[in-house]
């Protein structure tokens, strides 16, 4: 008998007497006169308010016991981590609604930890129902990898993807397996696949990491695990059905996350009910009034705002998150020297936080110190390497101050986290055109134009390179005058658009309608006072009139 056959024979005796035993269950159940026995669980110090949402489900199993009232109890039960308690009411819910899955799926989640064997169990019974849920195969996939069984893992893992392709947690564990199978170029295609579906999935970035290691892929391995610092926290499916589960939590450290979980998402308003209510009690700290600030600034209410991180300081002035906060709201209402202030405050107590230096740094930018704000956010940087916004205002501020080819170096160490990251695409097609990297310029706007196909700025940019590069090979005046006519249309009255299309057209060899587009352009740049860029169009009208394209000064290569 090979490896392996007597668990999978057990299993399969298990998962067969299972609608046997229940069966019995009921039967029993049904016929006996004996009162309702409720699990319990020690609610000791678990708040009045989750002590009052379990005894409310208690009841109603009581009143009316019912798949459902058990499952909402088990619900209850789980999100406040009582999850044997939770097991117990699961496990009523399945007996009576056995064509349901998301009671044996939710038991199962409930004993993954203490009873992961029966908790395996539970997941074959969820399955055999067919959920439309690819997290119950990628959930009852990693349990089965930890359990041993990468086999039966993957099979859950490819089902989850058939229900959903671009599911990076499937990608994630099925190269989890073909790294155990001693396969890690198939690992590798699978989880470029997924970083290009979601960059900021940070499992997937530090496996990849680990996997070209194994490759001697090593600059790429340090590149990948430089982007999974950004994205350390680790992240689960999209799972409709635990989310109810995570929703009936009425815990103040239940709430604050929901809050937060809103709030990264931008829904600020609904972040400010999740803190409100964790305020209720009259027992918040000071952490609890700042986040319930950051809602109220993410909805432009700054000087309720304001309030909220006062009060907050008022109950700890060593709070570092009020202070970072508050200097964000100064800067936004204007008042720069006092933002300053609460960063530097914030530094004072935090010299770490990473966050507070990029502040700083854009509150310097405000009152005209680019030097400093330049040290602000290599600071920023050199303390989180992954704080993607302090890297993109670090290489602008390069850009400005003519060190532009530290700026792409900033901007490449973006893309690297996040490949498409619009503006940084942009802003490194526009610096590698200012270093004549022609053909680098180029690749950054056609991604550009891949990503965004609407947009005006990638096509003109584009259109430029296409119409005006030195080199022969990276001309196509067909394709320039394509992307520049839309331009126009939308921006008729727009000098440079007009040029760009008469560079266009005379890269194509229409001369004529080159030098008329250019007299147009000529024409309403001096009308709007923009003399240099008139200037620039007079000497492309000459060499138009002369039957010569316009040409970008040599490349360097």
């Amino acid at each position: 008998m090979a490896a392996g056959e007597p668990e999978r024979t057990l299993f399969f005796l298990l998962r067969t007497l299972l609608p046997v035993l229940t069966a019995a269950a009921l039967a029993a159940c049904s016929g006996s006169d004996s009162p309702l026995q409720l699990p319990e669980a020690d609610l000791e110090g678990a708040g009045a308010a989750v002590v009052e949402l379990i005894e409310q489900r208690r009841q109603t199993v009581a009143a009316s016991p019912s798949a459902e009232s058990w499952g909402r109890l088990g619900m209850a039960y789980q999100a406040h981590e009582f999850n044997g308690a939770a097991a117990e009411c699961y496990g009523q819910a399945a007996r009576m609604a056995q064509d349901q899955y998301r009671w044996p799926y939710l038991q199962g989640m409930a004993l993954t930890n203490s009873d992961p064997e029966q908790a395996a169990v539970l997941f074959e019974r969820a399955v055999q129902l067919d959920p439309s849920n690819p997290a119950v195969y990628v959930r009852y996939g990693d349990l089965l990898l930890n359990l041993g069984r990468s086999l039966e893992a993957r099979r859950q893992y490819e089902r989850a993807l058939a229900q959903d392709a671009d599911s990076t947690h499937a990608l994630y564990g099925l190269a989890q397996t073909d790294l155990l199978s001693s396969d890690p170029q198939a690992a590798r295609k699978r989880l470029e696949r997924a970083r290009q579906i979601a960059p900021f999935h940070g499992e997937v970035r530090q496996l990849l990491s680990q996997t070209y290691r194994r490759l001697g892929m090593d600059a790429e391995a340090e590149s990948e695990s430089q982007a999974a610092l950004t994205f350390s926290e680790g992240s689960a499916p999209p799972d409709p059905v635990y989310a109810q589960v995570l929703d009936q939590s009425a815990s103040s450290q239940a709430l604050t996350r929901r809050g937060l979980e809103r709030a990264r998402k931008g829904q600020f308003a609904e972040a400010e009910e999740f803190f409100r209510r964790v305020l209720a009690d009259g027992k918040g700290n000071a952490r609890d009034y700042a986040n319930l600030g950051a809602a109220l600034a993410g909805q432009n209410r700054l000087d309720e705002a304001m309030m909220a991180y006062r009060r907050a300081l008022e109950i700890d002035p060593l709070e570092s998150f009020a202070h970072y906060n508050m200097g964000l709201a100064l800067s936004q209402s204007g008042q720069h020297e006092a933002a300053a202030k609460h960063l530097e405050t914030a530094l004072d107590i935090d010299p770490t936080y990473a966050d507070a230096y990029n502040a700083l740094g854009l509150s310097h930018l405000q009152r005209g110190d680019k030097a400093q704000a330049i040290n602000s956010f290599s600071e920023a940087v050199r303390l989180n390497p992954g704080l993607l916004p302090a890297r993109s205002n670090l290489a602008k501020s390069l850009a400005d101050s003519g060190q532009v080819a530290r700026a792409i170096e900033e901007w490449q160490a973006v893309l690297e986290v996040d490949p498409n990251h619009l503006e940084t695409l942009y802003n490194l097609a526009i610096a590698q055109s200012m270093v004549r990297r022609y053909a680098e310029s180029v690749r950054y706007f056609q991604r550009g134009i891949e990503l965004a196909p609407n947009s005006s700025l990638f096509a003109r940019g584009l259109a430029w390179q296409l119409a005006t590069a030195p080199a022969p090979d990276l001309r196509d005046g067909q394709r320039a005058v394509q992307l520049a006519r839309p331009v126009v249309q939308r921006f008729p009255q727009d000098p440079q658009a007009l040029d760009l299309l008469a560079a266009a057209l005379a890269e194509s060899g229409d001369f004529d309608r080159a030098a008329g587009l250019a007299q147009r352009a000529l024409l309403s740049a001096r009308s709007q006072g923009q003399h240099g860029l008139a200037a620039q169009i007079a000497t492309r009208l000459g060499l138009y009139q002369e039957k010569k394209p316009f040409r970008q000064p040599p490349g360097r290569y």
